[in-house]
């Protein structure tokens, strides 16, 4: 009896820690002194923002399950550490772009990079997002 309960207990833990590490949001947002850029992504829907103009599309559980498989070998908690190899931004010749990342853990946020020249760990994922935009968006209306 106190095996199977050992037993239960220990499904029990390993289950709450992939509950634990789900992903939620991911998103994607940039700015200047002169406007700001978004793309946010979750579970069925990725919302473009342009300044004031804001746009939703829906995504299928393929596009969400590719999205997590970019994820799946990077420790989301140390996004932060992830450097940037330009900093364009510095003198206002690029927006400053930051990935944040939200699981039942809290929010994971990167350091700030040039438009889409993210630190090589988090390029897969901004690329991501960027063909998101490209495909849902057309030519006169994408956020990047």
């Amino acid at each position: 009896m106190k095996q199977y309960l050992l037993t239960a207990l220990f499904l029990l833990a390993i289950c709450s820690i992939g509950n634990a590490q789900e992903i939620m949001k991911i998103e994607l947002k940039s700015q200047t002194r002169g406007g700001q850029k978004l793309i946010l992504v979750s579970r069925d829907t990725v919302t473009f923002k342009l300044n004031e103009s804001i746009h939703k599309r829906h995504i299928d559980k393929s596009q969400w399950n590719e999205l997590l498989a970019k994820l799946k070998d990077m420790n989301v908690e140390h996004i932060e550490d992830y450097q940037s190899s330009s900093s364009d931004r510095s003198r206002d010749a690029a927006w400053h772009t930051r990935l944040s990342i939200t699981n039942s853990e809290g929010t994971f946020i990167s350091s700030y990079f040039d438009d889409t020249n993210a630190p090589k760990e988090l390029l897969p994922i901004v690329q991501y997002l960027l063909d998101l935009d490209k495909k849902y968006n057309s030519k006169d209306k994408r956020i990047y």
